[in-house]
């Protein structure tokens, strides 16, 4: 059986602060991996998902990557392009692409130090 314990009312609200802030940082980690995934063509566009015949073994994940990263050479080179021919509306594409970085920044900072 486990025992009760008492603890102070201010030691409990700074837990349950810092576990909402740990939930947040999951989240924000979860979003990342999902959009590095998404980046590397292993999530499906329309569930949001890992791509069905990946996750059951079907297919390899090789040509997912490959298709995936062939997208983001596309769009690099895309975004080259002077704004006239175009090249703005693929630097949005690109930065909408490459957001997950800066999402991450923080989180990576606040644990870059731990082990």
């Amino acid at each position: 059986m486990i025992e009760p314990i008492t603890i102070e009312r201010e030691q409990l609200e700074q837990l349950v602060a810092k576990n909402e802030e740990l939930k947040a940082d999951i989240v924000a980690m979860r979003g990342g991996i999902i959009s590095i995934m998404d980046f590397m063509g292993l999530i499906d566009p329309k569930t949001r998902n890992l791509k069905e015949e990946i996750e059951k073994g079907e297919e390899s994940f090789i040509p997912s990557m490959l298709k995936g990263l062939g997208n983001v050479v596309t769009l690099l080179t895309n975004a080259g392009r002077p704004d006239w021919l175009g090249g703005a509306k693929y630097k949005e594409q690109l930065a909408r692409k490459f957001q997950f970085i800066q999402d991450l920044i923080p989180v990576v900072k606040k644990y870059q130090d731990h082990e």
